[in-house]
């Protein structure tokens, strides 16, 4: 299964819509800077369960939605204060009965990322 399947619209990477299979734990700071990426622009939604490539649905079980879900809202949570853009919880999209789900945290446009600096080499704990 692919996302289009599964969200009833086609997708594509771009300056609003990134795909992650799952998140790097080694490299916090790389998906982090694409939520502020999100925040200093217009917004955007990353697709975590989705394969960079192809747009192939890996999706979670359950008890790895929590996981990745409470690891992504933890990282986000300990961005220091003032500067963690509007980020809504990661939400699963529903798919049939075969398909795993994705989870799709949206980031909105944040107003502090015009006067920040772009330093989120402390992110991520």
């Amino acid at each position: 299964m692919y996302l289009e399947e599964s969200i009833g619209k086609q997708v594509f990477e771009d300056l609003t819509h990134e795909f992650k299979a799952r998140l790097d734990r080694t490299d916090i700071v790389g998906w982090l800077k694409t939520i502020a990426g999100f925040a200093n622009n217009i917004g955007g939604e990353l697709f975590i369960g989705v394969e960079d490539k192809t747009s192939k649905l890996i999706g979670f079980d359950r008890k790895g939605a929590d996981n990745e879900r409470n690891f992504f809202n933890n990282m986000v949570n300990q961005l220091p204060t003032g500067q963690s853009p509007g980020v809504c919880d990661c939400p699963t999209v529903q798919t049939d009965s075969d398909g795993l789900p994705p989870l799709i945290p949206a980031v909105s446009h944040s107003t502090l990322a015009e006067g920040h600096t772009g330093d989120v080499t402390s992110w991520g704990g």
